[in-house]
């Protein structure tokens, strides 16, 4: 790197962490966290844990006393619904994510504290590699999701945490099927996503998603970009929400059927519907609708899957993870209201 390029970089990291300060987004300093009123909440302080709040003793579910390592490993069975305890992130691991250059932000209401009457959300990140953070978890209570922007402001915090610890982009994996996740991470925070993966994590049951979920995509989250800045201004200041239906409606639509054509024309922009709620889909039809979601990610996104020859039995040596290339990424996200229904579309665009 010249000279030139050095000075830029340091110009566009000096201007990240000025936009990213929490003062900006209306918190206070509070001992190593931060606090905010938050409507309908009241004030609500974010915290990162590291391996001392293994010393801290609180309430958890069902009147038992325990760590606050402790309630942020059970706050990951109550948001996500896993069904075999191996599959949570156990205390000793949450006490390690600050040493690998990540964060284990929790937020809480002030007046009740970090107890399991009080907590409402935590997000964790792992340090990663060249300047990338890795984010594992990110949940909030279901009473306060999708309106009290605990989720976004766990995000911004930990971009300012990042930003801080040398990092300048983190990226993490989510469901694809589940609008409210998509509004967040890619119409709120500015995220895009290249790269779709199947079946990642295979036998692992969580009840949020449903049966046979674990196709994820990767959001990239480019803590430099204008864009990002833009789009979580925009929020902020209640410039815009993002694209509504109108803004789309003359955009071609990706389905199982056309999407072989579509690759083929090459339109600069594509869209791809996804449930209203996936929650309210019969597993059949959740079931169906990853199968053409397969189908439509795997053709225009880069993709990855795991291919086990038979040879393969017992020796994991063997095992092989498919890569393949797709002309397009997703740029933004639209979740908007037709005749009183809500429809989601995802927004692609050619790299």
């Amino acid at each position: 790197m010249d000279n030139a390029e050095h000075i830029s970089q340091d110009f566009e990291v000096a201007t990240a962490r000025a936009f990213f300060a929490p003062e900006n987004f209306g918190f206070e300093k509070h001992g190593i966290g931060w606090k905010k009123d938050i409507p309908d909440v009241g004030v609500t302080v974010f915290t990162p844990l590291d391996w001392e709040h293994a010393h801290l003793l609180t309430n958890l579910k069902d009147g038992r006393t325990g760590s606050a390592l402790e309630l942020a490993s059970q706050q990951q069975e109550e948001v996500f619904g896993m069904e075999n305890h191996r599959d949570l992130m156990p205390p000793y691991l949450i006490s390690n994510i600050a040493k690998t250059g990540g964060s284990a932000f929790v937020a809480y209401t002030e007046k009740e504290g970090f107890t399991d009457e009080g907590w409402l959300g935590f997000g964790f990140v792992f340090g990663g590699k060249n300047k990338s953070l890795e984010s594992t978890f990110l949940g909030v209570r279901k009473k306060n999701r999708s309106k009290n922007s605990i989720g976004f402001h766990i995000r911004l915090l930990q971009s300012h945490h990042a930003l801080e610890n040398g990092a300048t982009r983190i990226e993490w994996m989510q469901g694809p099927l589940r609008g409210e996740i998509a509004h967040l991470s890619i119409s709120k925070l500015g995220g895009v996503a290249s790269t779709f993966t199947v079946d990642k994590y295979r036998d692992m049951k969580y009840k949020l998603y449903g049966p046979g979920t674990t196709d994820r995509i990767t959001i990239e989250w480019n803590l430099l970009s204008p864009r990002t800045h833009q789009k979580i201004t925009n929020i902020t200041q209640g410039v815009s929400q993002g694209l509504t239906l109108k803004d789309i409606q003359a955009l071609p639509v990706a389905t199982g059927s056309n999407v072989n054509q579509i690759e083929a024309d090459g339109p600069p922009t594509v869209l791809y519907e996804i449930p209203a709620n996936a929650d309210e889909l019969e597993d059949a039809v959740k079931l169906a609708w990853r199968d053409e979601m397969r189908t439509v990610f795997g053709l225009l996104m880069d993709a990855e899957y795991v291919k086990s020859p038979c040879s393969s039995k017992n020796d994991p040596a063997l095992v092989q993870k498919i890569a393949t290339s797709g002309a397009y990424r997703i740029s933004d996200f639209v979740g908007d209201f037709s005749e009183g229904e809500r429809r989601n579309f995802y927004v692609l665009t050619r790299k």
